[in-house]
This record gives C-alpha cells, sequence and structure tokens, in this order.
C-alpha cells in the first residue's frame, strides 16, 4: 500500500529592500521541522543585497523573482501566486519569522479541515538596534485570538497575514486587490470569506516583529500612511457591505474615532 504523502506548503514572501530582514525571514522557515516547503520569493526592486540573499538561502525547487512594474506587496503576491503549486499556502512577510515547529503543529490542524481557512495565535516581539546594526529583542508578547468573532473581521482586521493558511483552491479563486495601498491583506481575507469557512486554531507560530520608531518602509510621512489608510478603509467598507446593523455602526464608530472630523456622516 503506497504511504500518504505529506502535503506540500507553499509559502509567499513579498519583499523590498530589506536583505536582512529577509535572510532571517527565510532561515525560520528553513529551521521548521518539515520537508515538504516551497518559498516563493518575490522582489519589486532591483537589490543586489536581496539577490545575494535569495541565492544563499533559497533551495533548489524554490522560486525567485525580481519583477519589474509598480512596487508594492500586492503586485508580488500576485505574480508569486502563478508558481505556487502546494497543497496549501501561506503568506509571510519580509520582516516577520515563524517560530520553530510551527507548520508540523499547524498542519495537524489544516488536514482536519482541507477546505477551510486556519489562522492561529500569534507572537509579537518587540525588537532593539545594537550598536552593530543587529536585532535585539527586548520584549515577548503571546496574542491569542480565540473567542473572536468573525463578523469583528468586516469591521477591522485582527488576524495578521502570516496566521492564516489557505487550501490550494484559493491561488485561482483570489487576488489582492492591487489598488489598495496599504491593508490589502485585509481584503484579501474578505475575499476567501465569501467561498470558505475560517476555522481558528489554539497555537502559536507566527513572530510579528515591531521596533519602536521604525519608519515606513517606503519612506512615507505619517500624513502618507494616515490618508491612505482612510482611503482603503472607505474602499473596503465600500467593497464588503454589510446588512448586519451592529456591524455598520461599529464600521462608523472606528472611522469616527480614527478619523475623527474628517469625514461626513453619510460617508460612513
Amino acid at each position: 500500500m503506497k504511504a500518504k504523502r505529506n502535503p506540500k506548503v507553499s509559502i509567499i514572501m513579498a519583499t523590498h529592500l530589506r536583505p536582512k530582514l529577509l535572510a532571517r525571514a527565510i532561515s525560520s522557515v528553513r529551521a521548521q521541522a518539515y520537508a515538504e516547503i516551497e518559498l516563493i520569493v518575490v522582489s519589486d526592486c532591483i537589490c543586489r543585497e536581496t539577490d545575494e540573499v535569495a541565492s544563499t538561502l533559497l533551495a533548489d525547487n524554490d522560486v525567485y523573482v525580481r519583477r519589474n512594474g509598480p512596487p508594492g506587496p500586492a503586485y508580488s503576491r500576485n505574480l508569486a501566486q502563478k508558481f505556487a503549486s502546494g497543497d496549501y499556502f501561506l503568506f509571510l512577510d519580509d520582516d516577520d519569522t515563524l517560530a520553530p515547529h510551527f507548520l508540523p503543529s499547524m498542519l495537524q490542524h489544516v488536514v482536519k479541515h482541507p477546505h477551510s481557512v486556519l489562522y492561529c495565535d500569534f507572537y509579537v516581539i518587540n525588537e532593539e538596534v545594537s550598536a552593530n546594526g543587529d536585532m535585539v529583542e527586548s520584549s515577548r508578547e503571546y496574542v491569542s485570538l480565540a473567542g473572536r468573532s468573525v463578523a469583528d473581521l468586516y469591521v477591522k482586521n485582527f488576524i495578521p497575514n502570516s496566521c492564516l493558511v489557505y487550501p490550494r483552491v484559493c491561488l485561482k479563486e483570489h487576488w489582492t486587490d492591487t489598488n489598495l495601498k496599504s491593508i490589502e491583506d485585509w481584503d484579501y481575507l474578505l475575499s476567501v470569506l465569501s467561498r470558505h469557512d475560517l476555522v481558528h486554531c489554539p497555537l502559536g507560530g507566527p513572530q510579528i516583529h515591531k521596533r519602536a520608531g521604525a519608519p515606513d518602509s517606503r519612506g512615507r510621512s505619517a500624513d502618507a500612511q494616515n490618508e491612505m489608510l482612510l482611503s482603503d478603509y472607505l474602499h473596503i467598507y465600500k467593497k464588503w457591505p454589510i446588512a448586519d446593523e451592529a456591524v455598520r455602526e461599529q464600521r462608523h464608530k472606528l472611522l469616527s474615532q480614527v478619523f475623527p472630523g474628517v469625514l461626513p456622516n453619510r460617508w460612513v
């Protein structure tokens, strides 16, 4: 009798001028106690150091693409999906990592729900920059997403991108919206939820790295970031309307708190 094979996992990484962080992210994937992993890294600009990281750390069955066109993770993720061949896939930002042994533990849950999207808890790691420029962990927090309502996702996203594992069918059904500039991963999740169930797994693994005072990755000012965030929220609320009056009220309240005095009531 032929032995049942382990499911293959594609990990999609969009990167932009962060070779040291990319190397850390790739190394965390390589440290997983799981063999059936395919890494797909897409860089959106010319960067010799990024090319060297990819050449050094990626395996023969991995994919590295340096693409042309507009910068941004949306275009990179859409391109990467065309190369993915895994039974399941997940997105990992180039400045985040996976804790050791995360994938084997997560896949034990995934195979029980082969047609659903699964999400897990995560760690927030606060960091400081050492004298030689390395990132040094200063504190760590485990964040549980247990008990959260799916309805909350139609108000504000609470699931980090790297906490979600998607079935292969989503590779052909859903694409990242390139009109969004800051919260495109939230829109992608809402698109998936229109066709698939969402299941929580009570385990941690993705590690979200935070550095106080870190600049925006594309050099955008705080005002520019705030303006883009407002535009993206309005885009998502219009794209994914909901009849639930309680959710509509929560949307109104959030916009009123985050962007006070900016929007007429009829807009929200």
